[in-house]
């Protein structure tokens, strides 16, 4: 049998059915999510990762005992996936920069904006301050030196 994200859907919305559907879910950090927040994240992670559906299918099958400790640590795990990348500390402890592998060169996010940056040359000050290229992902290591 071939999973798709359809089949993936139905699975994670059986599981969760407990959600009241009426009520906007709420944002919180992390550590407090509650249903509805795992619903909305994982739901997320399916339609931008396919290829994750077997994977959630199997995991939240009802006929497996599904413990909340291997739930927690799927989430945790898919969590520093794709979102943890974005969400590194730089040395000053600024938040959101983008990942680098030069510590000294990695700063937040305030210097791209000391200059006038516009839609022309918003992708050249972003590769200029983290050294990758956000929208290619390919390295730039000479704009270290």
């Amino acid at each position: 049998m071939v999973i798709n994200t359809v089949d993936a859907e139905k699975r994670l919305c059986q599981y969760f059915s407990n959600i009241d559907r009426s009520v906007p879910p709420v944002q919180r950090p992390m550590s407090e999510w509650c249903d509805d927040n795992k619903l909305g994240f994982l739901l997320g992670v399916l339609s931008h990762h396919p290829d994750s559906a077997e994977e959630i299918f199997n995991l939240f099958d009802p006929e497996a005992e599904l413990t909340e400790e291997t739930s927690n640590q799927y989430l945790d795990d898919m969590y520093d996936l794709h979102i943890g990348p974005f969400k590194q500390y730089g040395p000053t402890g600024s938040l959101y920069v983008t990942p680098c592998d030069s510590a000294s060169s990695v700063g937040s996010a305030s210097p791209i904006f000391q200059a006038e940056v516009d839609h022309s040359n918003l992708k050249a000050a972003l590769v200029d301050r983290a050294c990758v290229c956000l929208f290619c992902w390919i390295y730039k290591p000479w704009l270290l030196y």
